[in-house]
């Protein structure tokens, strides 16, 4: 049973990881133009990391918050991921219309999924006020 309890909060903690990425590359690129004199078509020439990022991100959060979440009953935790999820994937239609809503739905949505994994993860072991 402890096995399952810390495979669990490995995907967690991956999660949180793989989503703060995700936040991190939402934020970095807008900052760098700000600070630094570069081509703005090179810097978001590179769409497939979203799709990438996007996938891998997903594929955590059915690993970690699906089967812990049947176990314990907070489906306010898939609700929290779903939303993630949703403002991920929604982002991805808007890249090429316009880079800001890119990343403020990029951004919202990691926010969720980070959210998800750190309840999903206090939930588990028993630090969570409910």
């Amino acid at each position: 049973m402890k096995d399952a309890i810390e495979d669990t909060k490995f995907w967690d903690k991956l999660g949180i990881c793989g989503s703060t990425l995700c936040l991190i590359h939402c934020i970095l690129p807008p900052i760098l133009m700000v600070f630094l004199p570069l081509n703005q078509s090179a810097l978001f020439e590179i769409e497939f990391i979203h799709d990438i990022l996007s996938i891998v991100v997903i594929g955590w959060v059915l690993i970690a918050l699906y089967p812990s979440c049947k176990k314990h009953e907070h489906f306010d935790i898939i609700g929290y991921a779903a939303l993630g999820i949703l403002f991920i994937v929604g982002a991805g239609f808007t890249y090429h219309f316009s880079i800001t809503t890119h990343t403020i739905l990029t951004s919202i949505g990691s926010i969720f999924l980070i959210i998800a994994h750190v309840r999903n993860i206090r939930i588990r072991h028993g630090n969570c006020k409910e």
